[in-house]
């Protein structure tokens, strides 16, 4: 990855062209000023688009900056080399944290009159396993999503140094559901930083450690080996770590910040720090999920926010840089991260749309078959919507966190009836929908009635 250009020193700039200020006072200086605030534009960006002539992109940018200043704060975190890390929230994240505390503060709407709990356990279950599944791919787990969650649904033990990642993310996400009202400590950074990296670190010790002075530890671009970021010294990391955690827990006395903006600034604090030698990034996105929870986001948890993050890659890479080069601006990694968190709630309404609609199926069929129970119900519905779908006992045990004897019992009633194939597959039975499936169905509404 290309390192972003370092923006020219606006400062310096002020005092050679009043440029700057015609352009803020311009009607289409203030319109070009507000774009590009809205998509916070770094100097990397401004300097390719077009400008309205007459108008230089170093000009541009110092009135950019200008407007910026005027509402940057600082929020406790200091570069190594000592300047304090700011931000300022333009009116756009304004308009995505309206939007976002609009979306996480309700409840799931499933209008279900059986199997509502189960079902919203499910899709909570489901959306668990996602974010352990991208947070580990981000970092490189190599397995695909259908492979991770026929393991972890199966409750399979790890075959790979990915599913072991993967396995490890998920355990640590449901722990911390059980933690998010304790304060955040040393201890409990350390605690899931070794519950991240249990049995995938090549040095089994560097589980749970903060690094030492001894340890290089750089991010670097694996495709290029282009080194991205030095993190501070190993000797600083204790205090760093305690203001950190006084700053997840509001201990500080920088005044109010948005629980949700705080959450993302965790992420970005640990992830600059970087402090371990290993696992620094699992465990970032852990601690986001950690502070969402603890301001009373319970909503969050339906949420995989890494999915979004891990089909932009780049952009969530390049928002880490473009604060770095910029005089330690962190309203860029706070604008992805606002974007992502949007997308993301945007995926669990259109989710909550389709849910509805299966509902309103499923309710007609089970007019028709009130004998079949609401697993089974909503198994038929998803074989027919998809023929090629197999289940197994273990996938549908963990899918609805049932018993064994429960899970068989609803499949082999479904065989016997036709409706299921059974077929071995080395030690354990698969279960695939009946060729005709739509027509036996039709066939049994037809009796029934």
């Amino acid at each position: 990855m290309r390192l972003p250009t370092r923006p020219p020193s606006w400062i310096s700039l002020i005092t050679s062209s009043n440029k700057p200020f015609e352009i803020i006072n311009d009607p289409e200086g203030r319109r070009l000023i507000q774009r590009a605030n809205a998509a916070y534009w770094h100097w990397d960006q401004l300097r390719r688009r077009p400008l309205p002539k007459g108008w230089k992109a170093e000009e541009v940018w110092v009135a950019l900056k200008l407007a910026r200043e005027s509402q940057a704060r600082e929020f406790g975190l200091r570069s190594k080399n000592g300047e304090p890390y700011r931000l300022s929230l333009p009116e756009e994240a304004l308009h995505d944290l309206h939007e976002i505390d609009k979306g996480l503060g309700g409840n799931i709407g499933i209008d279900e009159p059986e199997g509502a709990k189960e079902d919203r356990q499910r899709y909570l279950i489901n959306s668990l396993m996602e974010e352990a599944i991208a947070s580990s791919q981000i970092e490189g787990a190599a397995t695909t999503r259908k492979v991770a969650k026929d393991m972890l649904r199966g409750n399979r033990q790890p075959r790979t140094h990915g599913e072991r990642m993967i396995l490890n993310n998920y355990r640590t996400i449901c722990m911390l559901r059980d933690f998010k009202d304790r304060p955040l400590s040393d201890d409990l950074v350390i605690d899931i930083q070794r519950s991240m990296t249990q049995d995938t670190l090549e040095n089994p010790l560097d589980e749970g450690r903060i690094r030492s002075a001894s340890d290089r530890v750089e991010v670097v671009d694996v495709r290029d080996g282009e080194v991205l970021h030095v993190p501070p010294h190993a000797d600083e990391l204790p205090e760093r770590l305690k203001a950190l955690c006084a700053f997840a827990n509001q201990e500080t006395d920088l005044g109010f910040l948005h629980p949700v903006i705080m959450a993302i600034l965790v992420h970005f604090w640990l992830s600059y720090d970087h402090p371990f030698v290993d696992g620094n990034g699992r465990t970032a996105r852990a601690l986001f999920y950690w502070s969402m929870l603890r301001s009373g986001y319970w909503l969050f948890e339906f949420l995989p926010i890494s999915r979004i993050i891990n089909q932009s890659p780049v952009r969530y890479s390049r928002a880490f840089l473009y604060a770095e080069s910029d005089q330690c601006d962190a309203t860029y990694f706070i604008m992805f991260h606002l974007r992502a968190i949007r997308m993301a709630l945007r995926d669990l309404h259109s989710y909550l749309t389709r849910r509805q609609r299966t509902i309103r199926e499923t309710r007609q069929l089970l007019v028709h078959f009130p004998e079949l129970n609401y697993r089974q119900i909503a198994l038929l519905h998803d074989a027919v919507t998809d023929p090629r779908k197999a289940v197994t006992f273990a996938t549908h045990r963990g899918k609805y966190r049932v018993s064994y004897g429960t899970a068989h019992a609803d499949l082999t009633e479904l065989v016997e009836r036709g409706l299921l194939i059974r077929v071995r597959h080395g030690r354990q039975f698969v279960l695939y929908p009946a060729n005709d499936l739509a027509e036996r169905l039709h066939a049994m509404e037809t009796k029934q009635d």
